[in-house]
């Protein structure tokens, strides 16, 4: 998903069973080609989570398709990403197969 505002943001999920959980932001490590892939994906008109944080609201959805990786500091303890840099996107696994561990 992409924020629409000065900085571009993806939003990071993970599947749970069949349903998309929030897991983070990241904003850094974003390269112009995966960028340029990232703003083709598909849009959808509402956000693919259940819950979402609040600040999210000017926010452009994609169809959850994408397969990121993702470096992290560490997790908290709702399972959120702290300080998490873009790696670069993946074409060998489905979204579908990123799941909460």
């Amino acid at each position: 998903m992409l924020k629409d505002n000065k900085k571009i943001s993806l939003i990071l999920g993970q599947y749970r069973h069949e349903e998309l959980e929030y897991r983070g932001h990241v904003t850094l490590g974003i390269s112009r080609a995966d960028f340029q892939v990232i703003k083709a994906a598909p849009k959808i008109s509402k956000p693919p989570f259940k819950t979402l944080p609040s600040g999210n609201e000017t926010t452009v959805w994609l169809k959850p398709i994408l397969v990121c990786t993702v470096k992290y500091m560490m997790k908290t303890s709702s399972g959120f990403m702290r300080q998490a840099v873009f790696k670069g996107l993946r074409d060998d696994k489905a979204a579908k197969d990123c799941r909460v561990q």
